[in-house]
C-alpha cells in the first residue's frame, strides 16, 4: 500500500497542471467572491488565492482532501459544470477510485505529459498487435474488446479469459520515467483482476527499462512485450506467474523468444 501510495504522489507530481487547475477552480467559484467560495468549501482563503494565481508548487500539488472540498457538491456547490474528477485530472491523481466498480470504472486517460509522446493510433495499433499474437498462438474464441482510456481488456467468454493490454508506445527517451508510473498506476489499480497483463511497447530500450523496473506479486501474470511493426511480437518477457497458469503458452511469433524474469 505505502508503495502504491509512493508512486500516485510521484505521478501526480509529473502530471499536475496548475494552470488548469486554476481555471477549472475560477470557473468553479463562478460569479461568487473568492471569500465567499473559500468559506462554503472549508479552504483557507490564502489557498485558494495561491490555487488561481497559479502560485502553487508543481511538485505539490493539492491533496485529494483539498480538491473534495472545493468540488462538494453541497457546501461548495463548484459552478459551470466542475467536478472532481476534472480537479483530480489536472492534479495527476487517478480518477478511477471516483467510478463505480460495479458499472465497470474508466481509467483516466494517460496525464498530458504523458500523452504528448503518443500518436492517435497507435493505443489501437497495441489492440491489433495483442489480437494477433493470441489468434496466431492458438486464441480463436469468440472475443469481446472494450477500451478504457489508457487501457483495453480483450476478453474470450467461452473460456472466461481476460487479458489487459496497456499500450507503451514512445520513442522519447526522456518519457521513459512516466511511461513506467503510467503502466504501473494501472496494474497498481486494477492487481485484484484475475487477468493476464501485457504492456505492449514498440522501442526496444523502453522494453528493457520495464522489465528492469516493473516488479509485481508472484500471483499475477504480467508480460512486456515488444513490437517492430506494430503488427506482430517479436519478444516477450513475463514477470511473476507460474508458467502453467499462462494461456497462451506464447503471443510471440517464435515461442524460443520469451524469456522469464526471477
Amino acid at each position: 500500500m505505502l508503495e502504491k501510495i509512493n508512486v500516485e504522489k510521484k505521478m501526480a507530481a509529473e502530471c499536475f497542471n496548475p494552470d488548469r487547475l486554476a481555471e477549472q477552480v475560477r470557473l468553479a467559484i463562478g460569479g461568487r467572491s473568492l471569500s465567499n467560495f473559500a468559506t462554503e468549501a472549508g479552504v483557507s482563503k490564502s489557498y485558494v488565492s495561491k490555487i488561481i494565481n497559479g502560485k502553487i508548487s508543481p511538485d505539490s500539488p493539492p491533496s485529494r482532501r483539498v480538491l473534495s472540498k472545493l468540488a462538494d457538491p453541497e457546501k461548495a456547490a463548484p459552478q459551470n459544470g466542475i467536478t472532481l474528477a476534472d480537479l483530480f485530472s489536472s492534479c495527476g491523481y487517478s480518477t478511477a477510485e471516483l467510478e463505480d466498480k460495479d458499472d465497470g470504472f474508466e481509467m483516466p486517460a494517460v496525464c498530458d505529459a504523458v500523452q504528448k509522446y503518443y500518436n492517435d493510433a497507435l493505443p489501437m495499433a497495441a489492440v491489433s498487435v495483442l489480437m494477433n499474437g493470441l489468434v496466431l498462438n492458438g486464441v480463436t474464441d469468440l472475443m469481446s474488446i472494450k477500451t478504457k482510456g489508457s487501457y483495453f481488456e480483450i476478453h474470450t467468454p467461452d473460456n472466461d479469459e481476460t487479458y489487459i493490454g496497456i499500450p507503451a508506445f514512445c520513442q522519447k527517451q526522456d518519457a521513459f520515467n512516466l511511461m513506467y508510473m503510467a503502466a504501473l498506476s494501472i496494474l497498481l489499480v486494477l492487481c485484484s483482476n484475475n487477468a493476464t497483463f501485457y504492456i505492449v511497447t514498440d522501442n526496444r530500450e523502453l522494453h528493457q527499462f520495464l522489465v528492469d523496473r516493473i516488479k509485481v506479486p508472484k500471483e499475477m501474470r504480467v508480460a512486456i512485450v515488444l513490437t517492430e511493426d506494430h503488427v506482430f511480437i517479436k519478444e516477450e518477457t513475463r514477470i511473476g506467474g507460474s508458467q502453467d497458469e499462462w494461456y497462451p503458452a506464447s503471443i510471440v511469433n517464435a515461442p524460443e523468444s520469451i524469456t522469464t524474469t526471477e
